[in-house]
């Protein structure tokens, strides 16, 4: 009797986008077909989380299926001892018996160090082609954490995003076929630089963009605590730009994601013709969020929505599916986080996981599972627990607190503690925030290990020049 090869696994993430960048999900204005299909084919997670939204801490977790208060990368620095290959999922897959790839931006250690892949082709591989070829990749002058947008004169298959499309399906057409294939396909978009081709611009040039989002306790960039305004200082200076410039850079960061969307179309006909959709898992998410201007606020690291929320969708395979519940085109409002992506493609590969405080999604999308009573968001000093409803925010610098009502601020305008009501939901999560920050030892901003994270206000100054010293930042 020959044995059924297990089922192939294709996780795509992209670096830095918002959850409410998906038609299919809300989001009205923007074009996602190929997102879309994925929603309507699989289960679409709608609350979604990243634990410590900013590149490096998010990508160990979703190696080790660790939170980032338990692996204890807690921004955009290095630790040696964080990933084990061994136990990391590729290293788990690749012991199985499957081919493993990485595709495109790495940023959980240094380059080159595999960390459980047989194989890499990272962003340093995209330059070099680029330069072999005769172009150059950031013509423009924009650094990588610089919000200014404009048209790459790039075509589109020359992007980043085109160029790790094509290696993918260069893969899936060369692979091993004996053997069952990991892939991930990491995007480095919409990631600043904020620079669409001009295809994607003109989707959006004319069209109209939601408004930046304010509230009581942002009413204007000088109101926002300063601790949880630093990074926006630090990276972007999109407190600055009035509303007719936030619309330029939200249009461009749009067109990234349809840019992002239009690829995946490819990908998933390449997919098609290789008769590869019923027998491969697809999981889709991204690293962190995107303030985007909200608040008086740019980039990621805040526990507020717009960073620390992700797109998070997963389809299973045709002969995945179970017909007597079918979860295609379903929503679960279970709350997940990115630790989860490592159980849930061992799950599928019928691989044992490593004991953690994970979980398979799929077995909380079929209601095998109990949803999670609380997530604890911990970056720097910047800290959070969500707790169904309520979500309690906290920075460690000068210990400023921010409640909010999610069901009825859904846009977190309104900070309750400043109101002066909800003094038992705030004193109950207040206790339940401080044994998780003793627990794992974050109690103030001393217990960062990252010397160049901030510890005082004082170290919260303006960038003084983001296009050269933030280029190869998070």
């Amino acid at each position: 009797m020959v044995r059924a090869m297990p089922p192939n696994l294709l996780l795509i993430t992209t670096d830095q986008q918002r959850w409410d960048t998906i038609n299919a999900l809300g989001q009205a204005g923007i074009w996602t077909p190929h997102l879309d299909w994925l929603c309507d084919s699989g289960v679409a997670f709608t609350n979604a989380w990243s634990d410590c939204p900013v590149c490096m801490p998010a990508r160990t977790t979703l190696m080790t299926g660790q939170h980032a208060y338990r692996h204890g990368v807690l921004s955009n620095r290095w630790r040696p001892d964080a990933i084990d290959p061994r136990r990391s999922l590729p290293g788990l897959l690749t012991a199985a018996g499957y081919q493993t790839r990485l595709i495109g931006k790495a940023h959980f250690g240094p380059e080159r160090v595999n960390q459980g892949f047989e194989h890499m082709e990272i962003e340093a591989d995209y330059h070099r082609a680029q330069r072999a070829a005769g172009r150059v990749a950031e013509g423009h002058g924009l650094g990588y954490n610089e919000y200014a947008p404009v048209v790459h004169d790039l075509a589109d298959a020359d992007t980043s995003t085109g160029f790790w499309t094509r290696r993918t399906m260069d893969f899936l057409e060369t692979r091993d076929a004996s053997r069952p294939f990991f892939c991930w396909l990491s995007y480095e978009k919409p990631h600043p630089p904020l620079d669409p081709t001009l295809s994607t611009w003109a989707l959006y040039r004319d069209r109209p963009m939601p408004p930046r989002i304010t509230g009581d306790w942002s009413a204007t960039a000088d109101a926002v605590p300063p601790a949880f305004a630093g990074v926006t200082r630090e990276l972007c200076m999109l407190d600055r730009q009035d509303d007719a410039k936030l619309a330029d850079i939200r249009r461009a960061y749009w067109a990234l994601v349809s840019q992002i969307d239009y690829q995946l179309g490819l990908l998933i006909g390449r997919l098609s013709e290789l008769n590869l959709l019923a027998d491969t898992w697809i999981v889709f998410t991204s690293d962190h969020g995107e303030m985007l201007g909200d608040h008086f606020l740019g980039g990621k690291c805040v526990p507020f929505d717009g960073s620390a929320r992700v797109p998070f969708i997963i389809r299973p395979p045709h002969a995945a599916r179970d017909h007597r519940q079918s979860w295609r085109g379903t929503q679960c409002a279970a709350p997940v986080t990115l630790a989860d992506v490592l159980p849930t493609l061992l799950g599928a590969a019928g691989v044992t996981a490593p004991a953690a405080d994970c979980v398979d999604a799929m077995r909380l999308a079929r209601g095998e599972l109990p949803a999670r009573e609380q997530v604890f968001l911990s970056c720097m000093h910047l800290h959070a627990v969500v707790a169904g409803r309520w979500k309690l925010c906290r920075e460690t610098i000068a210990v400023s607190e921010l409640l909010f009502d999610r069901e009825r601020d859904p846009e977190e305008r309104h900070d309750l503690l400043r109101a002066g009501t909800h003094a038992d939901v705030a004193a109950a999560l207040r206790n339940v925030l401080n044994r998780h920050l003793a627990e794992h030892h974050l109690t103030g901003p001393e217990a960062v290990s990252d010397p160049a994270a901030p510890k005082t206000l004082a170290d919260l100054g303006r960038n003084l020049h983001p296009g050269w010293s933030s280029r190869r930042r998070g």
